[in-house]
């Protein structure tokens, strides 16, 4: 169980400093990283060492799944919509969306249901099965969520994460 420590701080940080770690597997593995959207501030309150935790541990799934000379397409725009956890009145909020994207090896519907199962992997040597069921785990503590898509085996996927974006109220 992580302790949180609540600081506002831009969301784009802790990305950067991720893909900063990944720079040289990207490289040698001639993976090209897109951006956009990240002109705009993406304030956010939480702890930002997590959330580089959560973004690292879906940076490197997808870097796994890109193909060698492919692509990681990372998406930052703000969003008005209902929080996963507002069953009581539907209220769209301001929510800050992070996309990471690649074009690889995708998921089939299966394994797609079971992506943040904890120890469910479909890495043969190399994975726990616990990056993606911590990362949802991080960003549920933060009030977000973590959503998995893709159109089905070798068509790429994409994770969205979600979080409340800090709006400062001066009395």
């Amino acid at each position: 169980i992580e302790e949180m420590d609540y600081d506002l701080f831009d969301l784009r940080d802790p990305v950067q400093d991720a893909l900063g770690k990944m720079a040289a597997r990207l490289k040698r593995r001639k993976v090209r990283v897109v951006k956009r959207g990240f002109d705009q501030a993406a304030p956010v309150l939480g702890d930002p060492s997590l959330l580089y935790e959560a973004v690292y541990e879906v940076l490197q799934n997808a870097e796994h799944a890109a193909k060698p000379g492919g692509r990681i397409e990372l998406s930052l725009r703000s969003v008005l919509k209902r929080p996963w956890w507002d069953a009581v009145d539907g209220t769209a909020r301001p929510q800050i969306e992070l996309s990471i994207a690649d074009d690889g090896s995708g998921m089939d519907p299966a394994t797609l249901r079971r992506a943040f199962d904890p120890f469910f992997t479909t890495k043969k040597a190399d994975g726990s099965g616990l990056g993606l069921s911590s990362a949802l785990r991080i960003l549920h503590k933060h009030s977000g969520t973590l959503e998995a898509e893709s159109a089905g085996a070798g068509l790429g996927s994409r994770f969205t994460f979600s979080l409340p974006r800090f709006q400062r109220v001066d009395s």
